[in-house]
């Protein structure tokens, strides 16, 4: 049997003194885009677009992992919390798989001996 994939990992739930709400932190694992796979520095690229997605947090093997942090009520129900994670989820991955990669967005990392240009990410 194949075993799933993460897709959503909660980290921490965090109680907020004084009223009725508190903080979940977790993380969405993204397969890398398309456009990324074939770059020699997937990652230094993928922070590039920190502007767009200041949630980025790394790149865990074929995934772009961001980290969140969400403020809920009590009053809110697992349900209801589970199910706009994944919508969520599912607005990232789309918003992610439409960024156009530009040449200039590899250029982090390399560095030039005097002969050649060298990537060393």
């Amino acid at each position: 049997m194949v075993k799933a994939q993460t897709q959503i990992k909660i980290i921490e739930n965090v109680k907020n003194t004084g009223d009725t709400t508190y903080q979940l932190r977790y993380e969405f694992y993204i397969p890398i885009p398309t456009a990324f796979i074939s770059l020699p520095d997937k990652e230094a690229t993928l922070q590039s677009f920190k502007t767009l997605f200041p949630s980025i947090e790394r790149v865990d093997g074929g995934n772009v992992v961001f980290r969140l942090n969400d403020k809920f009520n009590n009053s809110d129900s697992e349900q209801y919390i589970k199910a706009y994670m994944i919508q969520k989820r599912q607005l990232f991955e789309n918003e992610l798989n439409v960024i156009q990669v530009n040449e200039a967005d590899w250029l982090t990392g390399q560095t030039f001996d005097g002969t050649n240009w060298i990537c060393n990410e």
